[in-house]
Order: C-alpha cells, then sequence, then structure tokens
C-alpha cells in the first residue's frame, strides 16, 4: 500500500493513506530499532505523533505534493 512518512534520528513516523482508516506507525528508534512496537495509539505518546504528523504535512506540502 501507499505510504508516506518522516524520520528523526529518534523517531520514525509512517502513514498509510490508502486505507480507510488511515493506518499510522510510530516508532521510537532508540529504545526499539527494530520497529516491533507501534506506539501510534499509545495515549503517552499521542504529542510525539502530532508532532511527527505536522512535520511530515509540512515536508510534502513543501514538496509541492497536495
Amino acid at each position: 500500500p501507499k505510504s508516506e512518512g518522516v524520520r528523526t534520528q529518534d523517531w520514525k513516523y509512517i502513514r498509510y493513506f490508502e486505507q480507510h482508516p488511515i493506518h499510522e506507525e510510530l516508532y521510537n528508534l532508540n529504545q526499539d530499532p527494530y520497529e516491533s512496537v507501534n506506539l501510534a495509539s499509545q495515549l503517552p505518546f499521542l504529542e510525539q505523533l502530532q508532532q511527527m504528523k505536522n512535520r511530515c504535512e509540512r515536508l510534502r506540502q513543501e514538496s509541492g505534493e497536495e
């Protein structure tokens, strides 16, 4: 499935946007380098998830994609 995402040194966010509902993944790369625990649905990581979503959206807009 088509996806888009963004990565920092510490975090990785992926969004599969052709699925309904959209499937999101969030990984803490320091604590989980093998990306085995998806944190996207866990309440303590809601703020980090939103930050990564915003960053992904900004990069998408900057690249001219809609």
